[in-house]
């Protein structure tokens, strides 16, 4: 096979599978943003899921007399509420307000 100069175009097979790589890229690129696109629909979901608990979760301290920000500990099973202590605080981990339901 000679070597090929500068002038030598780039044979039509190569263009073709360069074209065909480049749209296989783009394609890649669109289920990318699909994906992406739905993930920004799923965390919108997730925060008025998070806005209602919060809302409801502050509703029922607020009706026993406590501040919405106060820790408690709510049993998922009986629905009793508890003060967190620094020592459940460590070990629940979780946020002001929220319930280890």
């Amino acid at each position: 096979m000679s070597k090929l100069t500068i002038n030598d175009p780039i044979s039509p097979e190569v263009l073709k599978l360069l074209e065909k790589l480049s749209s296989s890229r783009q394609q890649v690129a669109d289920n990318l943003l699909e994906l992406e696109l739905e993930k920004v629909n799923m965390l919108v979901a997730a925060r008025s899921i998070d806005q209602k608990k919060a809302e409801i979760f502050s509703s029922e301290l607020e009706l026993r007399g406590l501040d919405p920000d106060t820790r408690v500990i709510v049993d998922g099973k009986t629905g009793a509420i508890s003060l967190e202590t620094p020592a459940t605080v460590t070990a629940a981990g979780d946020e002001p307000g929220e319930a280890n339901v």
